[in-house]
């Protein structure tokens, strides 16, 4: 995966920021991403939560904490904040890039973004996210960034081609390629 812009979970990278204030750290997506591209990132945070705070699953496709309280506001605002984030780093990098413009009209020109993404979380999760009932219970669907970034994902370029992995399938990735992490 060379010449990919990576956007991690910044759990993932042992930032305290998870709902219960520690991380996910995990050792095999840090040493992947040494001497790579890539935006740190965590939408909650960016939407104004703090940590620690009140855990949160979606429900009925909003954003429910287990106070019953509705929060998904501040969960759109972080994965809105997360994604100009991404966009402004890939603008700032094309204006300060030495090396000839590339003409992005041209349709075999593509920029790959590889999002490495915390499962089952209710701003990063892929495929599986916790059902909003507490008991661990998990349902079909994305966090609320993940599936931002997913529908506007061409707004980081006209050819811009994305994959969404989480931790687990990154780490399913690499061991079926032969690479020791």
């Amino acid at each position: 995966m060379k010449d990919v812009l990576y956007l991690v979970s910044y759990c993932l990278l042992g930032r305290n920021c998870r709902y219960d204030g520690g991380n996910a750290e995990d050792g095999s997506v840090i040493k992947f991403l040494r001497g790579k591209r890539y935006i740190p990132l965590c939408p909650e945070e960016l939407g104004g939560l703090s940590t620690p705070r009140i855990p949160c699953e979606i429900k009925d496709g909003r954003v429910i904490n287990m106070n019953g309280c509705d929060i998904t506001e501040e969960f759109q605002l972080g994965a809105k904040k997360a994604f100009e984030k991404v966009k402004r780093f890939i603008e700032d990098n094309e204006k300060e890039s030495t090396a000839p413009q590339l003409n992005t009209n041209d349709i075999s020109v593509k920029r790959k973004i590889c999002a490495i993404m915390k499962s089952k979380s209710p701003s990063c999760g892929k495929g599986t996210v916790y059902d909003g009932g507490f008991t661990g219970r998990l349902i079909c669907g994305n966090g609320v960034f993940t599936e931002y970034l997913q529908r506007n994902v061409t707004k980081l370029g006209p050819n811009c081609q994305l994959e969404v992995l989480t931790e687990d399938e990154l780490k399913q990735r690499l061991s079926e390629d032969g690479v020791k992490i």
